[in-house]
């Protein structure tokens, strides 16, 4: 461990890149090529805020803190995702790194795109404050991005409309096709629709 800590010490000229949805594209391939060719990596996060849950307690079971923990930091919002790259040189028995912060923002790229809402914490908000933390920087030019299920989610409903787009316009096809109804809203749906023929009926 001291000699890992000798070699890291002797790092002369360390690389910080800034990461914003104005570079993100054309900076990708040298964030994967870091990554790819990595000994080590380090990783950090700003969020909005860092502690929601009030009922913490010291006599908490591991299991029980984990999962008082993880609901408590899905309620605050990462803003910036640090991440440091560590490679060794054999030749010079030294290591070298390549740093980058990436501000991240969920901006919703469409009507259909999801629309987060979260908590801040002033203590949190603060902090970023008095460490100079650009937030016209993070508003304006933070990467956006979706989660796994969220993209998915997107592109179900587009490639639905799509379809139900391309046969409405199909020369021969009925013009007016049912609606596709997600079979989460059936049930719903379908309760609406018999009120309102009792409704038609009472008339």
């Amino acid at each position: 461990m001291n000699r890992l800590v000798s070699r890291l010490s002797s790092i002369l000229k360390p690389r910080t890149m800034e990461i914003t949805s104005s570079n993100f594209k054309e900076k990708l391939p040298e964030i994967e090529a870091a990554i790819d060719s990595a000994s080590f990596l380090a990783f950090d996060g700003e969020f909005t805020g860092l502690n929601a849950y009030r009922g913490i307690s010291h006599f908490d079971m591991p299991s029980e803190r984990y999962d008082k923990l993880q609901e408590s930091a899905r309620q605050f919002l990462l803003v910036q995702f640090g991440l440091c790259t560590f490679h060794y040189d054999p030749a010079t028995d030294n290591f070298s790194h390549q740093a980058f912060n990436i501000y991240v923002w969920p901006r919703p790229c469409s009507r259909n795109a999801p629309d987060p809402r979260f908590l801040c914490q002033t203590s949190s908000i603060d902090f970023l404050t008095n460490q100079n933390f650009d937030f016209n920087k993070l508003f304006k030019h933070g990467v956006s991005y979706l989660r796994p299920a969220e993209l998915e989610k997107l592109k179900d409903t587009l490639k639905g409309r799509q379809d139900h787009r391309r046969l409405s316009m199909t020369p021969g096809t009925d013009q007016n096709q049912a609606i596709p109804i997600p079979a989460e809203q059936e049930a719903f749906l379908a309760r609406v629709h018999s009120k309102v023929e009792e409704f038609v009926k009472s008339d």
